[in-house]
């Protein structure tokens, strides 16, 4: 099967050794070339392989459809979604093909399948990681310095609510903070504030950046809190963060759509805040 170029897919993305793996919301399938990307192999190598046909005429007699029912192509557009393209296969020959391409992606590809059979929201993923950086970081802030990552929550619930996943390779307040420093530095804030500080910050295990665990990001005074508030609304969230959301775009972590979602929302939200 061809899914026509330019179809919009909804996808839950999955995070494998720091890469990511897709699946469609709608019936389960994920993507083959993803998978095969990730251990370094080829579907071209697979679909060659002498078990390989005997278990998908197998599965299609099991199914009751016809083979050619088991894969489909996503050809790749101009600007499109690169996330949507290659080789996506149905949930159980995912399973079989990361069995061939290694016993621990097969574990994980399992985990997958099983969780969207269940009937668990696209997002449930989402909100777990999020979940877990919020508990690792909130008792590691010292008495009187906030973090970057705590202020940025906001716009983390909105990327989610609004059907992205930011994953593990996704961090917004790496950016945030980043453009905040600057700020903070080109205008002297220190002298009027107080010295910034550096504290432990760890990430989940299954983050890559754990892997250099704690990382030592800053943490400013309370103090600077309502101007770091005034930045954000004045300079992060309108100028900053959409050119940040479409480079996420461009390397494939985000959809457009979603994207422009998270930009929408925010900008109501602000609208209805001026006018409240």
């Amino acid at each position: 099967m061809t899914v026509q170029p330019g179809q919009q897919l909804a996808l839950i993305p999955h995070d494998y050794q720091g890469q990511t793996v897709t699946q469609r919301t709608r019936d389960g399938f994920i993507n083959a070339t993803a998978m095969c990307r990730v251990v370094g192999r080829s579907w071209s190598e697979y679909r060659r392989h002498k078990n390989t046909e005997a278990f998908l005429q197998a599965l299609a007699l099991d199914l009751q459809i016809p083979q050619v029912q088991l894969t489909l192509t996503v050809q790749g557009t101009p600007g499109g979604d690169p996330r949507n393209q290659g080789t996506w296969v149905h949930p159980q020959v995912a399973v079989h093909l990361a069995s061939w391409l290694s016993p621990e992606f097969a574990v994980q590809v399992t985990k997958w399948v099983m969780e969207w059979q269940s009937g668990r929201g696209p997002n449930d993923h989402a909100w777990r990681q999020f979940q877990d950086r919020v508990s690792l970081t909130h008792n590691s802030v010292p008495d009187g310095y906030f973090c970057i990552f705590h202020e940025t929550a906001s716009i983390y619930a909105t990327l989610i609510e609004n059907g992205a996943n930011p994953g593990t390779r996704m961090i917004l307040d790496i950016s945030a903070g980043l453009h905040w420093g600057n700020h903070w530095r080109d205008h002297g804030l220190a002298a009027q504030f107080g010295a910034a500080r550096k504290f432990d910050h760890f990430y989940p295990p299954y983050f890559p950046q754990a892997l250099s665990n704690p990382q030592k990001p800053w943490c400013y005074p309370d103090a600077a809190l309502p101007e770091f508030r005034r930045w954000m609304k004045a300079t992060y969230e309108p100028v900053k963060l959409p050119a940040y959301l479409n480079d996420q775009v461009r390397q494939g972590k985000l959809a457009a759509n979603d994207a422009n979602g998270v930009l929408a929302a925010i900008a109501d939200h602000a609208r209805r805040k001026s006018i409240s």
